[in-house]
């Protein structure tokens, strides 16, 4: 096949394709009722009057909201405990980084760059 029959075909069907696409939504949407726009002018905005909005009583910082939340689970006494123990001392449980190499070299040692 010839790079143009090739480009001819393409370009037909797609033409054909989104003919055929156009065509349908045009035919389907042709009689639906287009909804009315809302038109806003500045005249209409500037005659409405600003109504008061009082902002709830809550804290404004992040201070004040972390100290509300710790106020409120000292009051529900939160006397849930965790599932998870620790039965060793926290800094002997890392794999030292001398073992880590070490391990790292021996499974990197066949490989072939």
């Amino acid at each position: 096949m010839e790079i143009t029959t090739l480009i001819t075909w393409n370009a037909l069907v797609y033409l054909i394709y989104y003919g055929l696409n156009f065509a349908y939504d045009y035919l389907r949407n042709r009689n639906s009722q287009l909804q009315k726009t809302i038109q806003y002018s500045y005249k209409d905005l500037l005659e409405e009057t600003p109504a008061k909005v009082d902002p709830a009583n809550q804290p404004s910082n992040q201070a004040s909201i972390t100290e509300a939340i710790a106020k409120d689970l000292k009051d529900q006494g939160n006397t849930a405990s965790s599932p998870v123990t620790l039965a060793g001392p926290v800094e002997d449980q890392g794999i030292p980084f001398e073992e880590i190499m070490q391990n790292a070299k021996s499974h990197s040692s066949n490989i072939n760059f």
